[in-house]
């Protein structure tokens, strides 16, 4: 009796050594993590300096079952959609579930998140990277999983989509271990618990004039991959799943790229063929009201000038094929109301502002 009392007494020790180990190591990994990098002038910096973490840690903050609809893919979407201007425009509540660099490998396991808190009635998924590739770049794995709320589908998509590089995206202190040196305030007082009152969006407050896309009469012709098929079919099978419409989407670029227009193309062949929702708003630039010498900061992400139009014309597409409750009025939803007086309040003291934060 003794001895069992004895051997219990030691596992319970060994337990709560792990667990205080486990927790000693999610801290300094969360101390440790790069939560920020230099951009061009934008909005976020003035909300939270955190802008690798923001997207994701504010959709976890979101109150279970309160999105119409989600935007999902790298930073094409965030950078290209604000649901601010949506919901100010017809009420219907959305959020941007990105991350830079994210292929159509890791959406997957993003919307696996989704619905586990959220119900939505569509997402958008936007195309640009299809997620072709066998295993992530190092970098582009710790923008799409450092930050991803630590669950089953994060397992899986670390497993599945990081293949040289588990451990490190298991463990990510094995990257970020030496940067103790560079170790500022703000690492000090990151929280993961945080309202993001942009809903996913990343406003950039600089122009760079763009020469415009055009298309050669010589494109390359593409097949595309049976892993971009794979992902494509996953997803669909994932929202047929949950009740919930799917589109794809490719937001447009100011500038044709060789390396993109033609997987561009070969996308929309496969799913006019399959019957599958996509939309390549390249083809629709007049309809949006693009200005290549205003509404670019470069060859695929927008400013808020060629934000307000993207998102304005993805909201006509939205509340015209879609039945959704316009909630501008309901108490309920009142915090949007405050985020988009929020979003407008340093939109249009921006200049001073940004002088006066030293960024």
């Amino acid at each position: 009796m003794e001895k069992r009392q004895s051997t219990k007494i030691i596992l319970l020790k060994i337990l709560a050594f792990v667990i205080g180990l486990c927790l000693m190591m999610n801290r300094l990994t969360t101390l440790l993590m790069l939560k920020e990098y230099p951009v061009g002038a934008n909005v976020n910096i003035l909300l939270n300096p955190y802008i690798l973490g923001e997207k994701p840690t504010g959709f976890y903050s979101l109150e279970d079952d309160t999105l119409d609809v989600v935007f999902l893919g790298s930073s094409n979407v965030h950078c290209n959609i604000n649901p601010n201007i949506i919901w100010n425009q017809y009420g219907i509540t959305s959020y941007d579930f990105t991350g830079d660099q994210q292929d159509l490998g890791t959406t997957y396991y993003y919307l696996q998140q989704v619905f586990k808190t959220q119900s939505p009635k569509l997402v958008m998924i936007d195309i640009l990277n299809g997620g072709a590739q066998e295993s992530l770049a190092n970098d582009q794995a710790h923008f799409s999983y450092d930050y991803m709320k630590n669950d089953m589908s994060k397992v899986l998509g670390i497993w599945n989509r990081t293949k040289g590089s588990r451990l490190e995206m298991y463990f990510p202190i094995i990257t970020y271990h030496d940067r103790w040196k560079e170790l500022t305030q703000r690492d000090y007082t990151y929280s993961k618990d945080f309202h993001n009152s942009l809903n996913g969006a990343f406003i950039y407050m600089v122009q760079n004039e763009q020469p415009g896309v055009q298309l050669p009469e010589d494109m390359p012709v593409e097949n595309l991959s049976n892993k971009t098929i794979k992902w494509v079919q996953s997803i669909q099978a994932l929202c047929e799943k949950n009740n919930c419409q799917c589109v794809f989407i490719k937001t447009p670029f100011s500038q044709y790229k060789e390396d993109y227009f033609p997987y561009f193309a070969a996308f929309g062949e496969y799913c006019q063929e399959n019957n599958i929702q996509f939309i390549d708003m390249n083809n629709y630039a007049d309809a949006i009201g693009i200005d290549y010498a205003t509404d670019f900061v470069d060859e695929m992400h927008m400013n808020w000038i060629g934000q307000q139009k993207l998102s304005n014309y993805i909201g006509d597409i939205i509340s015209g094929n879609y039945e959704f409750e316009d909630k501008r009025n309901n108490s309920e939803f009142s915090q949007w109301n405050d985020d988009y007086d929020t979003m407008m309040y340093y939109i249009n003291n921006f200049d001073v502002l940004y002088s006066e934060s030293g960024v």
